[in-house]
């Protein structure tokens, strides 16, 4: 549902990729946690793959997650209409909430 989106949103992710990049570049210094609903499309790994800060995980609730995210300092969500279960995707939000982490944006590709 597009109600559970917060206001940092890039719509169209899968079109244009300069907002993303931009998000990256500033935050090199950071440790980003990228999490994915649904797979991640070849052309947004290979883009993403050249950013050592980054880590890639699958949305869904479990410790691997709850690692990752204490390891990171923020967070970028990327959902799929059709391929986010909205009870996820509100439970993966409650979480980088509890672990007091920056969620950067959410991107809907």
């Amino acid at each position: 549902s597009y109600s559970m989106l917060g206001s940092n949103i890039i719509y169209n992710g899968a079109i244009d990729l300069s907002e993303l990049k931009l998000t990256l570049l500033a935050n090199s210094e950071k440790r980003l946690l990228l999490i994915f609903f649904g797979n991640i499309p070849e052309y947004l790994y290979n883009e993403i793959k050249g950013y050592s800060n980054c880590s890639i995980i699958e949305a869904e609730i479990s410790n691997d997650l709850a690692e990752k995210l204490s390891k990171s300092d923020r967070v970028i969500l990327f959902s799929q209409i059709g391929k986010s279960d909205a009870k996820t995707y509100q439970q993966v939000k409650e979480l980088i909430k509890l672990k007091q982490k920056v969620l950067l944006q959410e991107v809907l590709i």
